[in-house]
């Protein structure tokens, strides 16, 4: 009976050390959830709030219309003088301020595409003007009235010409330049558009001082002898009569006034960086 108690011990004893204890339960690890890269900001160009346009879809200068006619019948007798007017003898700018008379008279009505009080009355006198030139009888003579304009990121120049041809009278002819800021809307003097272009009068006489000592004839370089100039010592950036100063992309330019024998008055364009 012994013997079988004592075999029937070793029997548990193997059967316990066979068998396994199940694993300790770990605690469940979390998914892996990979996380986005970070990206660096990059940064974005600070965006330039100009002055709101009239219409957003449109250039800050637009064409409404343009009237064309040719030279009424009764002046074709002076064809060839008209035609021989056309000045050409410059740069392209300089020959459109010298041209006065066209065969093809051409009154442009255009829009300065700003919502600004300085913009509002301005396009109220060119509306005036329009009028004014269409509704002028044929024997009263041929108007001209167009416009050029420049812009840079700061500063829109908007330059005008009004001419009227009298046949055997000869004609007469204005200027009108404005030089707006972007981003108010408002014109500026002659002064803040210096300032703006780091200048003051007395910076702009020097360098006119220098463009005329090194070319003396730079007043005289026309087929027109152009007896009478404007010189360096009279320039004053308050003088808007006979100086006028704008922009052409990020240069500043003087339109410089020269007379010739007959007193007709020309144009000489000068550039400064």
């Amino acid at each position: 009976m012994i013997k079988i108690i004592i075999s029937f011990l070793l029997m548990a004893m193997i059967t316990g050390c066979v068998q396994t204890p199940p694993e300790a339960e770990k605690p469940e690890e979390p998914p892996v959830v990979e996380q986005p890269e970070k990206t660096v900001d990059q940064e974005k160009p600070e965006e330039i709030k100009y002055v709101k346009k009239i219409d957003e879809t449109k250039d800050w200068v637009y064409i409404n219309d343009i009237h064309t006619s040719d030279m009424d019948f009764a002046y074709l007798d002076m064809k060839q003088t008209i035609l021989d007017s056309e000045f050409t003898s410059g740069n392209e700018l300089e020959n459109w301020f010298n041209t006065i008379v066209t065969y093809t008279p051409e009154i442009q009505d255009f829009t300065i595409n700003m919502d600004s009080i300085d913009a509002e009355n301005i396009n109220r006198w060119i509306q005036e003007q329009v009028r004014s030139k269409l509704a002028d009888p044929k024997s009263r003579g041929e108007h001209v009235f167009k416009v050029k304009t420049f812009e840079n990121e700061e500063i829109l120049s908007v330059l005008i010409r009004s001419c009227l041809f009298l046949p055997g009278s000869g004609w007469t002819s204005d200027t009108y330049i404005y030089n707006f800021d972007l981003f108010s809307g408002k014109t500026l003097t002659n002064e803040e558009l210096l300032e703006k272009v780091f200048l003051d009068n007395s910076q702009v006489k020097d360098l006119l001082k220098r463009t005329f000592e090194e070319n003396d004839e730079i007043a005289c370089d026309y087929p027109v002898n152009l007896t009478s100039c404007y010189y360096w010592q009279d320039f004053d950036v308050n003088d808007i009569n006979y100086n006028y100063i704008f922009m052409v992309d990020n240069q500043l330019n003087i339109l410089w006034s020269c007379s010739d024998e007959q007193g007709i008055e020309y144009y000489k364009q000068f550039s400064f960086k």
